[in-house]
């Protein structure tokens, strides 16, 4: 908030813009968060030996959180857009002193998040070359007779 030079508050017009200021930052990091959290889920779903699952289904919450991280990053792209619209609007890098800064702190962070996208579709494309011999060792072990997982339940 700023102040007038007669000890007024000046009216919050663009309060709702300064609201999205760390919303960039924000979604990366809800991305971060549930990239971790969904593949937490993968290891839990692996480790449980179902035997008759197939590997497609096991690796479904690493490909379903996946999704929501491409989702949120791209979101991240466009998520300070108000407050840097606002911010190029009074030709200032930064409003007030508690907002982050349009080129210290919020155009790295887009920068990240499109860095942060390449890295996901790496990730997915490392989990389906993953899978797929997974799936074939799997297959080849229960026609021999033996436990998919490796592990004898008796």
């Amino acid at each position: 908030m700023d102040y007038e030079p007669d000890g007024t508050q000046e009216l919050l017009i663009d309060s709702a813009q300064e609201r999205t200021a760390r919303r960039t930052e924000h979604l990366l990091l809800a991305a971060r968060l549930l990239f971790f959290f969904f593949h937490g889920l993968l290891i839990i779903s692996a480790s449980m030996g179902f035997e008759e699952v197939s590997w497609w289904l096991i690796f479904t919450p690493a490909w379903l959180g996946d999704t929501v991280c491409v989702v949120l990053v791209i979101l991240s792209w466009f998520g300070s857009c108000p407050y840097v619209q606002s911010c190029l609007q009074e030709r200032q890098a930064r409003l007030g002193d508690a907002n982050p800064s349009i080129l210290t702190d919020i155009l790295p962070d887009i920068v990240m998040g499109v860095l942060s996208l390449v890295y996901m579709l790496l990730a997915v494309l490392a989990e389906l070359l993953l899978c797929r011999p997974v799936l074939r060792l799997s297959q080849r072990l229960v026609a021999d007779g033996r436990p998919a997982l490796g592990i004898s339940v008796s």
